[in-house]
């Protein structure tokens, strides 16, 4: 059995804090951030065609404190 399941419909977010760095910088590292969890989920079984995905950079900081903020966060819709 797969760790996921195909079917699901997910919702991939990255982040970056706005302490470090540009906010273009910021935007990449959220970026990278998604594509590695999306590459793990698909190769967990997800299917990418069930996968949104948003890189928010430093634009949005979900959590009190930098490095909470250096993170991705997966929902299912």
């Amino acid at each position: 059995n797969s760790a996921v399941n195909g079917d699901t419909k997910l919702v991939v977010n990255g982040y970056a804090d706005k302490q470090t760095g540009s906010a273009k910088r910021n935007q990449q590292l959220s970026e990278q951030r998604v594509k590695t969890v999306v590459d793990a989920l698909v190769k967990a079984g997800a299917n990418e065609d069930n996968i949104e995905t948003a890189a928010h950079g430093s634009s949005v900081q979900p959590f009190e404190g930098a490095a909470k903020n250096r993170v991705v966060t997966i929902e299912t819709k």
